[in-house]
């Protein structure tokens, strides 16, 4: 028997010549051997070209990005005018916990989208507040280590936070000689789920990362002292300084540490009780719409795993909630994506052999202008494996249509196979 050399991340396919790049069934390609676990990952994000080409991309085609810095101080007007510009922190969680599942060493790309969100923000926050000329010249003359103490500088980057639903986070000191910057971070759509068995708020904390990579020459980096979901009052960072662009230092979590995660999502979803201390259980749409773009573009293996974690979280959730038909699980999705603020999912036309389904409002394409790409593949998944679990039956779930694509709506096909 031919010996298995690599098992594709994205499919499973079994390839027997190690030397393949690309999967032979469904084309994912491959960016090395993980040195922790020794499986083969899929293609990282490519971090800095992206943090100097992908920000215009997204600037020109993302409303959510060019208004993330002037919303928190300035009345805008919505992208959203039904379900306004905030979904809440279980899509986010649901989103980012069910592709790791898939693909846990993809935590080190998500920190990674957290600082390139910081980057794309923390300018257009600077123009809006007129503290331009501030940052400049602390630059300039060499104090820039001053931005981090100044009083203005502290309250908006508090406030934007707080506006976002990103956290409350505090600037608590700073050490000029060592290049070091230190600061606390609480309530974020981490902290209420379980903890790991080592700290891991990576994903929130690099945010502020990316802001200061956007004041600053250089690039920045954290390590987590405590964390929030070990019990501790509040997450602490340390944040450095460095000159060249290393590897990220993150935690990345066991397959059965992110099932315990899921299950946890999956059981506040069906309670539905307010989950965070001090702010409400929404996020500004720009995290999950950055997040869910650069999933989706990085590659074809991101977007098979994409859907594919849609669908184990439309299967728990149906199991959850004890769906056992079509027509139930249709009214659940309906009712679901309203209370997530996903999307407005509209009943069903029956279509010759299929059912289609239009939705108003997307949270991922809602606001951007024509991609050529559809951004709504983890929802799809969602109905698809809702659709699986209720009628024991095969369906496949497709989005046919996309506000990201020019259409009017968002429309998926569902057809049993």
């Amino acid at each position: 028997m031919t010996e298995v050399a690599l098992r594709c991340p994205a499919c499973e396919y079994e390839i027997k010549d190690e030397s393949f790049v690309y999967c032979p069934m469904c084309g994912s390609r491959f960016d090395g051997k993980s040195k922790e676990t020794g499986v083969y990952y899929l293609e990282k994000i490519k971090y800095l070209w992206e943090r100097q080409e992908g920000g215009g991309l997204l600037y020109k085609n993302f409303k959510s990005v060019r208004q993330s810095g002037i919303f928190p101080y300035k009345k805008v007007k919505p992208i959203r005018t039904e379900l306004g510009d905030f979904s809440h922190i279980h899509l986010f969680n649901l989103r980012t916990y069910s592709f790791l599942y898939f693909s846990p060493q993809s935590v080190r790309d998500m920190y990674l989208m957290g600082k390139l969100i910081g980057c794309y923000t923390a300018e257009s926050a600077l123009k809006t507040l007129r503290l331009e000329s501030l940052a400049s010249s602390l630059q300039k003359t060499g104090l820039f280590w001053k931005i981090f103490e100044n009083r203005k500088v502290k309250e908006a980057i508090r406030t934007g936070w707080i506006a976002t639903g990103g956290g409350l986070l505090d600037v608590t000191k700073t050490n000029a000689k060592k290049r070091d910057v230190y600061f606390d971070l609480r309530d974020t759509a981490l902290s209420v789920l379980p903890g790991m068995s080592e700290p891991n708020c990576s994903i929130a904390s690099s945010i502020f990362c990316g802001h200061a990579e956007a004041l600053f020459d250089g690039f920045w980096d954290k390590v987590e002292i405590k964390c929030e979901r070990d019990g501790e009052s509040c997450c602490e960072f340390r944040m450095y300084l460095h000159e060249k662009e290393e590897e990220p230092v993150v935690y990345v979590p066991q397959k059965d540490e992110v099932e315990v995660v899921l299950d946890k999502i999956v059981d506040d979803l069906r309670s539905r009780k307010r989950l965070r201390k001090e702010l409400d259980d929404f996020l500004y749409i720009i995290t999950p719409q950055c997040y869910n773009y650069f999933l989706l573009s990085m590659s074809h293996g991101h977007e098979i795993l994409s859907k594919h974690s849609g669908v184990i979280s439309g299967e728990r959730i149906a199991s959850n909630a004890g769906l056992d038909d079509s027509d139930a699980t249709f009214a659940y999705a309906r009712d679901l994506f309203s209370y997530l603020k996903a999307g407005i999912l509209h009943e069903p036309i029956e279509q010759g052999d299929r059912l289609l389904l239009r939705m108003d409002e997307s949270v991922y394409a809602s606001g951007v202008s024509n991609i050529g790409l559809k951004l709504d593949v983890f929802l799809a998944g969602i109905i698809e494996g809702a659709l699986r679990q209720a009628t024991g039956e095969k369906w496949q779930v497709d989005e046919t249509k996309c506000l990201a694509n020019g259409d009017d709506f968002c429309e998926f096909s569902c057809n049993k196979v």
